[in-house]
């Protein structure tokens, strides 16, 4: 069951959807066991609503990070 989990956490990724306000950013990510977790997806958060509005002029409406997996 394990690698099932795996499998489908990795497929999932990075999802992108439009809504009338802008782009919806949902993305899943595995974090270091110890990190602060607030900061890192605070981190996230600001570095993907820049670049993406940078690089496309499209505004972000929303970015979702999920922490699938704690890695040691």
């Amino acid at each position: 069951a394990s690698d099932v989990y795996k499998r489908q956490a990795q497929d999932k990724g990075v999802k992108v959807l439009t809504v009338a306000g802008g782009l919806v950013i949902d993305l899943h990510i595995a974090v270091t066991y110890g990190v602060n977790i607030s900061a890192i997806v605070k981190s996230i958060v600001n570095k993907v609503r820049y670049t993406v509005e940078e690089a496309t002029g499209l505004q972000v409406a929303k970015v979702n990070v999920f922490v699938d997996d704690m890695k040691q």
